[in-house]
């Protein structure tokens, strides 16, 4: 079968998508990323796929023709060719008037949704009740993720004493309120036998590794970031990441609004503890597996979740190897692509 993923090749910056394509390359398909396939070639494919609404302008907020996408759907409509999509957000996280009109545009032509959760499936088959829905949880990259390196070495490598707690947040920190639920966590939390990673903290150094810290506010930030002993780097290649994770002790997720994360498995599938929002799809998998949830407009729930997990981890807890086990067990790129094979037969034959 023909499948064209509607977004640039490595246009998103985590392996979600390139892993995906490969996986459902392995069930036989011949799979392309692509938009200008998309916009000139669509008739030449079985399936389009989205992921990202706004990845078919190429993430442009002033490059989205509704009244373009619109009349382009109906050309795909009447070539019958079946679109599906990943519901990765139930709206864009911006709230843009635009974005959201493109969100709504999208998820009313589509034939399908993929979701990673129950929360979403339940949400949106409400609201578009004769589309067909189906579940495929978050798969794990695995072959991205097998770790050379131990937590003491690689705690080593990142001059943290061996003994410290580390926690830590992958990603980025989308607006400055994720950046205070990271802040205020780390003072709410902070002693010397604790350190911070956070890579993506936008202030003190850019994601380019450019300085920014000629304000008065900026060389506060870095000064609080060094008392606290928060390290930080800008973007992380994979090699770096793998050591980044390795050294990590507690993966705290800095969303304040969310519906899946890839940090999720990320963590789960290295071991780690996870910390995160009682929230979206993330909560409900966080609360299955007894990890830590909290109320994210509630810094005492936060503090209270962390600390929890901080007393997990000081008594030698299995809980990182059992998230590993369920993430193997259950999240598997074979194994999620193999749902997703299966759904996309029934999609193709439902004429």
């Amino acid at each position: 079968m023909k499948i064209l993923m509607v977004i640039r090749y490595n246009s998103v910056p985590n392996p979600y998508v390139n892993s995906l394509v490969n996986g459902l390359i392995n069930f036989g398909h011949d799979v392309k990323c692509d938009l200008d396939l998309f916009w000139n070639s669509f008739n030449d494919f079985d399936l389009l796929f989205f992921q990202w609404p706004e990845a078919i302008f190429e993430w442009e907020r002033n490059s989205i023709d509704l009244q373009k996408l619109s009349e382009h759907f109906e050309k795909i409509r009447k070539a019958h060719i079946k679109m599906i999509i990943t519901c990765h957000n139930l709206r864009p996280h911006n709230k843009d008037k635009k974005t959201v009109e493109l969100y709504n545009l999208v998820y009313s032509k589509v034939d399908a949704f993929h979701h990673m959760g129950n929360y979403s499936y339940e949400k949106l088959k409400k609201r578009f009740p004769h589309q067909y829905h189906f579940i495929a949880p978050h798969h794990v990259a695995d072959s991205l993720w097998e770790y050379s390196i131990n937590s003491i070495d690689a705690k080593r490598a990142l001059h943290i004493p061996k003994d410290n707690i580390v926690i830590s947040s992958f990603g980025e920190f989308r607006n400055t309120d994720e950046v205070h639920l990271f802040l205020d966590m780390a003072k709410d939390v902070s002693n010397r036998h604790i350190s911070f990673l956070a890579p993506r903290l936008p202030i003190g150094r850019i994601y380019n590794g450019r300085w920014i810290n000629k304000s008065i506010k900026n060389l506060y930030l870095l000064i609080l970031y060094k008392k606290l002993g928060i390290k930080y780097s800008g973007f992380l290649s994979n090699e770096e990441l793998k050591v980044w994770l390795s050294a990590s002790d507690v993966v705290f997720i800095q969303r304040k609004e969310i519906l899946n994360s890839g940090n999720v498995p990320l963590a789960f599938s290295a071991s780690k503890i996870v910390v995160g929002p009682n929230q979206g799809n993330v909560g409900a998998i966080l609360k299955e597996t007894d990890n830590f949830i909290f109320e994210p407009y509630d810094k005492a729930s936060v503090k209270k979740a962390v600390i929890d997990a901080i007393s997990t981890v000081r008594q030698n807890s299995q809980l990182g190897f059992n998230n590993f086990q369920y993430a193997m067990r259950n999240w598997s790129t074979k194994r999620i692509c193999g749902l997703i094979n299966e759904v996309i037969s029934i999609i193709i034959n439902n004429k």
